[in-house]
């Protein structure tokens, strides 16, 4: 009975692509750990989605040459009260009438939080925010990071994602990409890495030119650019990270962590 429980713990953790001298506990011990608390059972250094990236690799669920990458909002921990100015410490909660910054104010909540909106006419709020690449044809998360969404010296989308092609992708490839990433410094950034940029071209001061946007690679790059969304969705709906519980940029990333790699095993079960 031993050997058969124990049989099934390595082949758990192999699927998961965990070392086989990690701590598992069951979900039970686990509710009432404090976030930190469980990192540290985690062998230093571990990144989830990374391994198990290198465990579907050799099952060749990872084959294309095309990835698509791609960002999304996490509402942060912090109310719109806590953005308070960085020079005084007013935390008047009538904030009706005055312009805010985030040169000028941070969250007292969660000082990694950025006040942020998604686009023209939408609210804005307090929030982090999460990148993913994602194999074109499994949907697999290949690699997923969290960062602020401004502040980093240029769109943080961009520099994300040219962090991650540095780590997982190799010359010959292609990143897709949404219309946001159409700036030069991806495009160029990733053509000296030898990697093809195929993000969707503005209709005015594009990066890209007919050479890249006339060919039939290019056409079919564009019919993928979906397949981060049902990541998103999943994770925000029935994964309910819509909005974190923790607090700073490595908590939140760690939960991302964890959400993609239950994507991942809900995908490679279909």
């Amino acid at each position: 009975m031993k050997n058969a429980k124990l049989i099934d713990k390595l082949t758990g953790l192999e699927l998961l692509g965990l070392p086989h001298n990690c701590l598992v506990l069951p979900f039970s011990q686990l509710r009432g750990r404090r976030p930190g608390r469980f990192a540290a059972l985690v062998p230093p250094g571990f990144v989830f989605p990374n391994y198990l990236a290198h465990t579907v690799t050799s099952r060749r669920l990872l084959e294309s040459d095309r990835l698509v990458v791609d960002g999304t909002l996490i509402k942060a921990w912090a109310s719109h009260k806590s953005f308070v100015p960085t020079d005084s410490d007013d935390s008047d909660s009538d904030f009706r009438g005055t312009k805010r910054s985030n040169k000028t104010h941070r969250s007292k909540t969660d000082p990694d939080a950025r006040l942020m909106r998604k686009g023209y006419g939408q609210e804005s709020m307090m929030c982090h925010l999460g990148h993913i690449i994602v194999d074109s044809v499994s949907g697999i998360v290949k690699a997923c990071r969290v960062s602020p969404p401004c502040g980093l010296g240029g769109n943080a989308e961009v520099l994300l994602a040219l962090e991650m092609a540095d780590e997982h992708m190799q010359s010959g490839q292609t990143l897709v990409a949404d219309r946001g990433y159409d700036e030069p410094r991806f495009v160029h950034g990733l053509r000296t890495r030898g990697i093809r940029a195929h993000c969707r071209a503005k209709s005015s001061c594009s990066a890209l030119d007919g050479r890249t946007t006339r060919k039939d690679d290019y056409r079919a790059s564009m019919r993928t650019r979906y397949k981060p969304e049902p990541v998103f969705g999943w994770i925000k709906a029935p994964g309910r990270m819509r909005q974190t519980v923790l607090r700073s940029t490595s908590k939140v990333e760690w939960e991302f962590h964890l959400y993609c790699l239950a994507y991942n095993l809900k995908r490679m079960a279909k």
